[in-house]
């Protein structure tokens, strides 16, 4: 026997099934609540966990919508892919008071190109301080009003 863990090891419907009843314990659900969320019969739910029957992609997805169950935990067991979404919320909730409160008016686009950028260098261990997307911010508006100024003269 290998002590090598393959990728069959974690994406068999066994280990799945695993972590989909972890997952329905710690949001303490009953098999039955779970399935009827997720739209599908409690005996087929039952198969799921059992690992008697492989989850789908419309599960996956309807885990993630319904709960933000990172697909990367159910189909890998990649518990970091759930704790980074809570990093993601913090920074987007302390991002948006800090513009409300600077009054800067950063178009939507910006906004979402300047926390796809921050989310990028944390996934990669460089987490960056707010105040470099408030610069950033700062930057941008800053930039949009010298070229409305351009183009009214």
């Amino acid at each position: 026997m290998s002590d090598v863990v393959t990728a069959e090891d974690v994406t068999d419907p066994v280990s799945i099934g695993k972590r989909l009843k972890a997952k329905r314990e710690e949001l303490d659900l009953t098999q039955v609540q779970l399935a009827a969320r997720l739209g599908v019969s409690p005996k087929t739910y039952i198969f799921y966990e059992n690992g008697k029957r492989a989850v789908g992609l419309k599960l996956i997805l309807a885990m993630n919508a319904l709960y933000r169950v990172h697909p990367d935990y159910l189909l890998f067991g990649i518990e970091h892919a759930r704790h980074e979404f809570g990093a993601l919320k913090d920074f987007i909730a302390t991002f948006l008071d800090q513009l409300a409160d600077e009054e800067v008016d950063l178009p939507p686009e910006s906004c979402a190109a300047i926390v796809a950028d921050w989310y990028r260098e944390f996934t990669l261990g460089k987490a960056l301080p707010v105040e470099v997307a408030m610069f950033s911010a700062r930057q941008v508006v800053a930039n949009s009003k010298k070229l409305s100024a351009r183009r009214d003269t």
